[in-house]
């Protein structure tokens, strides 16, 4: 079996309209297989891989609660953490995972730094093939 390391951690913030066990079936349809001993799903191509934890939205246990708030436009009620693997590409998988999430739910998206990067913002670096997706222009 190989081993995959963490890289690094993007985080999705949700309102009350969004449904965890749509995002697992929406990541399921993308190729993600649930998970119910670690994490809710795995989603793996090649080497690249995305872990990803569904957990609630609590104020203290968010650093960054309020502008998250503020951006959503109403209180975040979820938040989805998509742990990449230091092997491959797995940035390619996590925006695929969020383009189709955004698709479904509004949603405010925290790159690795995070720091919001609008989905206008990574649709341009999507289209452009930039490397440092989930980067914020503030440097990495």
């Amino acid at each position: 079996m190989e081993m995959y390391m963490v890289k690094s951690i993007a985080e999705l913030t949700f309102g009350g309209d969004f449904d965890p066990e749509q995002f697992r079936q929406l990541v399921a349809g993308l190729g993600g297989e649930r998970d119910d001993v670690y994490w809710d799903v795995v989603m793996q191509r090649g080497d690249s891989v995305v872990w990803i934890d569904i957990l609630p939205a609590v104020p203290g246990r968010m650093s960054h609660f309020d502008v998250v708030e503020r951006l959503l436009g109403s209180e975040p009620c979820y938040r989805v953490m998509l742990h990449g693997s230091s092997n491959g590409a797995s940035e390619w998988l996590i925006a695929e995972v969020v383009v189709a999430a955004s698709e479904k739910w509004k949603l405010v998206l925290l790159g690795f730094d995070e720091q919001p990067i609008t989905m206008a913002e990574l649709d341009k670096r999507i289209a452009r093939r930039t490397e440092g997706l989930l980067w914020s222009r503030r440097g990495r």
